[in-house]
C-alpha cells in the first residue's frame, strides 16, 4: 500500500471524524461513506488513515523500513455478524525518508451490507507491539436506508484528489479513482473542497429522460445561512444513478463551522430531498472587511433611526449566538471602532441575509427570545445571551425536555437538555452545570451535537463536588448514592 503524503494528522479532534489514539498506541483517523449499487444493493466504504509516525519499523536489506498494523473490522445486526475481517495493513517507508515527515497510510474497504441498523467494531494495533493495552478500539452505529421507490442521496464523500480511471481498482467509482480526504477539518493550506456523491432513483420517480435541478452550497452551521460565493447548481437528466463530483475554492471562506449541502429539486423547483456534511475551516488570514458592506443601503429601513450607539452595540452583541464565526469577528471590530454608520449596515445586512422579505420582523421575533433568555438565564455577571444556556436556546430553540437536578449529594447543580431533532441530527443532548453553586451561571459541560463541546469525562467533572478525582483519563466513575445524571442523560 503506497503512503499518502498528507497533513491530515492534526493535533485536533474534529467532531464528525474519529481520531483514535491513546498514549503510545498507533494513531488513526476513521471515516466512512454509505452508497448504493442498483445491482448489488447498499455498501459502506470505510477509510482508516494510520499516522506513519506512530508505527514501529523494521529495516530491510534494501534500506526501506516496514511495519504492519493488524486490523479487525466487525459489522453486526441484531447480534448476528454480517461481516468480519482480520488482516494486516503493510506500511513501508522508502529509503532515506525523513523520520519527521508526516506520512499517512490509507486502508480502504468496500463492504456490502443490507438496509438496517448495524453495530460496528474496529480494533487495530501495531503488530510488533504485544502489549494488549495498546490495542485501539472504536465502535459506532450506522443506519443504512436506501429504498428503491424514492429519490435518495448517498453520503457525501470528502475527496483529497481524483483522476480518470485507467485500470479499475478498489478506489474506482463512476469512472474515477478517488482518494478520500479522511478529515472534515480544512486548514489554511487546504484551499480546495472536493466532494463526491451519488443520487439514486430519479429515473423511477421523475421518469426517463426528465431533467431536474441539483443545488449544492456551503452554509453556516451556526445559522444555516447560505453563502453567496459558495452556491452552485447543475441540471441533470434522470437515471438510476447520477454522479456529482465537483469542488469549491476555499481561499475566501472564513474560519468557522459549516455544512456542505446538496439539494435535489424537481422542474418546479420543489425540494425533493437533501443531504448535509459538516466540516470546519481555519482561515485566519481571511477576514470580513468593510468593503463587503459597501453596497448595503440603510435609508428608509428599520435601522436608520437607531441613534443610540450603546443600544446599537448591545443589539449587535446579542446576535452572537446565531452569528457565524466571521460575522462575530467583524462585529467585534465594529463595536470597538464604534462607527455607527458601519454598525447599522452590518446589523441590517445580518437580518436581510436571513430574511430578505421582512428583515425587521425577523429581528423583532429574535429579540423577543433575547429578552426571554435574559430573564431566565441572566446573572449578575452575564447577560442571558452571553450564558451557555442562553446561547444554546437562541441558536437551537426551546428543547423538548429539560431535566433539572439541584441537590444530588456528589454532583454540582445541573440541567440536561434534550432535543428530539436538531437540524438534521436526532436525539441530541446538552449538559450544563453550576460549578460555582452561587451565581447560577450554568456552563456547558458536554454535548453530543455536532460542533459542540464534547467531553467523555463529563461525569467525572460533574460528580467531583464531594468526590476525590484521581484519574481524569477515565470516563466512568463508581455510582454515587443519590446520583441520577447517567440515567437522566440516557433516558431524559
Amino acid at each position: 500500500m503506497k503512503p499518502l503524503q498528507s497533513t491530515l494528522i492534526a493535533l485536533l479532534i474534529i467532531l464528525g471524524l474519529s481520531q483514535i489514539s491513546f498514549g503510545a498506541r498507533v494513531q488513526g483517523y476513521f471515516a466512512h461513506a454509505i452508497f448504493y449499487s442498483p445491482t448489488d444493493g447498499p455498501y459502506i466504504e470505510t477509510y482508516l488513515a494510520i499516522n506513519g509516525q506512530t508505527i514501529k519499523y523494521t529495516t530491510s536489506e534494501d534500506g526501506s523500513e516496514y511495519g504492519q498494523v493488524e486490523i479487525i473490522m466487525i459489522f453486526s445486526q441484531n447480534d448476528t455478524i454480517k461481516y468480519f475481517d482480520k488482516y494486516d495493513l503493510k506500511c513501508t517507508r522508502a529509503p532515506g525518508t525523513d523520520k519527521k515527515e508526516a506520512i499517512t497510510f490509507m486502508d480502504r474497504r468496500r463492504i456490502p451490507l443490507p438496509n438496517g441498523i448495524h453495530q460496528f467494531e474496529l480494533q487495530f494495533r501495531d503488530k510488533s507491539d504485544k502489549n494488549e493495552k495498546n490495542i485501539v478500539k472504536y465502535s459506532d452505529v450506522f443506519v443504512i436506508n436506501y429504498p428503491t421507490d424514492s429519490i435518495q442521496i448517498s453520503d457525501i464523500e470528502l475527496v483529497e484528489s481524483y483522476s480518470k480511471t485507467e485500470t479499475k481498482t478498489d478506489i474506482s467509482k463512476a469512472g474515477y479513482d478517488i482518494n478520500p480526504f479522511v478529515s472534515n477539518f480544512y486548514s489554511e493550506e487546504n484551499n480546495q473542497f472536493i466532494f463526491y456523491s451519488e443520487i439514486y432513483n430519479t429515473k423511477q420517480v421523475f421518469g426517463e429522460g426528465e431533467q431536474y435541478l441539483v443545488n449544492y452550497f456551503i452554509e453556516s452551521q451556526d445559522s444555516h445561512v447560505k453563502l453567496d460565493k459558495f452556491r452552485r447548481f447543475v441540471k441533470q437528466t434522470s437515471a438510476q444513478v447520477n454522479v456529482l463530483l465537483n469542488k469549491f475554492p476555499l481561499e475566501e471562506l472564513p474560519s468557522g463551522n459549516y455544512n456542505f449541502v446538496i439539494e435535489v429539486r424537481d422542474r418546479e423547483n420543489k425540494l425533493i430531498t437533501s443531504k448535509r456534511q459538516f466540516f470546519q475551516r481555519s482561515n485566519p488570514s481571511y477576514r470580513m472587511s468593510q468593503e463587503d458592506l459597501g453596497d448595503v443601503g440603510i435609508a428608509n429601513t428599520f435601522v436608520e433611526p437607531m441613534s443610540d450607539i450603546e443600544l446599537l452595540k448591545e443589539h449587535i452583541a446579542c446576535l452572537y449566538p446565531i452569528a457565524s464565526t466571521y460575522e462575530r469577528e467583524f462585529a467585534d471590530r465594529q463595536i470597538e471602532i464604534a462607527d455607527s454608520e458601519m454598525m447599522k449596515r452590518y446589523f441590517y445586512n445580518f437580518w436581510s441575509v436571513r430574511d430578505p422579505v421582512d428583515p425587521e420582523k425577523a429581528w423583532k421575533e429574535y429579540y423577543v427570545q433575547v429578552l426571554r433568555v435574559d430573564e431566565q438565564y441572566g446573572t449578575i455577571i452575564k447577560k442571558g445571551y452571553e450564558s451557555d444556556r442562553g446561547r444554546v436556546f437562541l441558536q437551537y430553540g426551546l428543547p423538548n425536555n429539560i431535566s433539572v437536578s439541584l441537590y444530588e449529594p456528589s454532583s454540582y447543580p445541573y440541567e440536561i437538555w434534550h432535543y428530539y431533532k436538531l437540524g438534521n441530527q436526532s436525539n441530541r443532548k446538552f449538559i450544563f452545570y453550576d460549578e460555582s453553586m452561587v451565581v447560577g451561571d450554568y456552563e456547558l459541560l458536554h454535548s453530543d451535537a455536532i460542533g459542540e463541546p464534547h467531553d467523555p469525562a463529563w461525569r467525572y467533572k460533574l460528580e467531583k463536588r464531594n468526590t476525590v478525582i484521581k484519574d481524569l483519563s477515565r470516563q466512568n466513575v463508581p455510582d454515587h448514592w443519590g446520583g441520577n445524571a447517567v440515567n437522566l442523560y440516557r433516558n431524559p
